[in-house]
């Protein structure tokens, strides 16, 4: 049996040094500038909705859109500020109250346009294509911040190189 040093010492002359990481806000603002790229090149694509000047003119339509925008900006804080090991759990709820908003201003819009009985059809609604250029979006981001948040570790150098095996193990 292994002596609780030993594995210590053991375990020590494998590990290999982690990178530094940078400040989760400043990672956040990164990431954000990415995600605002690709809205950017997704709206130059695809184009704003046809009734997008007339939903402008709407009360609720602008804070439906602001909540949006700070859901987004909250949750990439949140995601880089979860990534650290002492970070506590409850920062998740700190987009909630953005959600709240869009719940019940836009969400609920979509809702409602989602399908439409016409008494000669059924419509799908513009929120069908909002849907699909969510879903694609929220892919890509999604997959861009699991690879930020996850630890990197260092490669091997000439004067560090990485050992497979415990110091105190014999050779083969």
């Amino acid at each position: 049996m292994i002596t609780t040093p030993d594995l210590i010492a053991a375990l020590a002359a494998d590990a290999t040094p982690m990178r530094h990481l940078h400040p989760p806000l400043a990672c956040a603002a990164a990431w954000l500038i990415f995600a605002v790229s690709l809205i950017a090149a997704i709206a130059i694509v695809h184009g704003l909705r046809p009734d997008h000047a007339e939903r402008l003119r709407q009360p609720v339509f602008p804070v439906a859109i602001v909540a949006s925008f700070m859901i987004g900006i909250l949750a990439a804080a949140v995601a880089f500020l979860l990534s650290l090991p002492d970070c506590s759990g409850l920062w998740l709820l700190l987009p909630a109250p953005s959600i709240a908003v869009w719940l019940s201003t836009l969400g609920y819009c979509c809702l409602t346009d989602w399908v439409s009985l016409a008494p000669d059809s059924v419509r799908v609604g513009e929120a069908m294509r909002c849907l699909v250029t969510l879903v694609v979006t929220s892919r890509r981001s999604a997959l861009s911040i699991s690879h930020a948040t996850r630890p990197h570790q260092m490669p091997p150098s000439p004067s560090r190189p990485r050992s497979s095996r415990p110091s105190n193990a014999q050779p083969d």
